[in-house]
């Protein structure tokens, strides 16, 4: 039950408080990806005045309460542990490819970029993705085994 208020709060967050910011950012995108495969997930990175600032790149999953990748200029990239070694960034900005993309991969990302030591919009950056994963996905088969008992029963007359 927990989860799943968790999951409503954030379905509220997205479509009430995220809903001006999305109107200045780029439009939300949808792409898909097959098990096993690799995706790239997009980041626009927008500088003040069109020069570079230090700033943190924080990816984020809806459902999960950390985020999956930050990374912040000149430290090694925090990564949640379920995406360690199967996600990178690319591109030079803030784009990331996760690799090996399993069926739990599915859903929507958000990646903010929060600049240090600059008053700025800071809504104008980032970006949110839904991603769908086709393929396998696990199938729970439960089986009943049933036990025949034969029962001989002999009748005298």
């Amino acid at each position: 039950m927990y989860t799943h208020i968790h999951t409503y709060k954030f379905m509220h967050t997205f479509a009430e408080d995220e809903k001006a910011a999305l109107s200045r950012r780029s439009r939300p995108m949808r792409k898909s990806a097959n098990v096993g495969s690799s995706r790239v997930l997009e980041c626009e990175v927008r500088y003040p005045d069109d020069d570079y600032v230090q700033h943190i790149i924080t990816w984020r999953k809806q459902g999960l309460d950390s985020p999956i990748f930050i990374l912040f200029d000149g430290y090694p990239p925090r990564m949640d542990a379920s995406y360690r070694g199967r996600i990178r960034l690319v591109g030079g900005q803030g784009s990331i490819e996760i690799s090996d993309i399993r069926a739990s991969d599915e859903g929507w990302y958000e990646c903010s970029v929060l600049f240090l030591d600059k008053s700025d919009d800071a809504t104008a950056n980032g970006t949110w993705i839904h991603l769908s994963v086709n393929g396998e996905r696990p199938i729970i088969i439960i089986m009943n085994r049933c036990r025949i008992l034969s029962w001989q029963v002999r009748i005298r007359i």
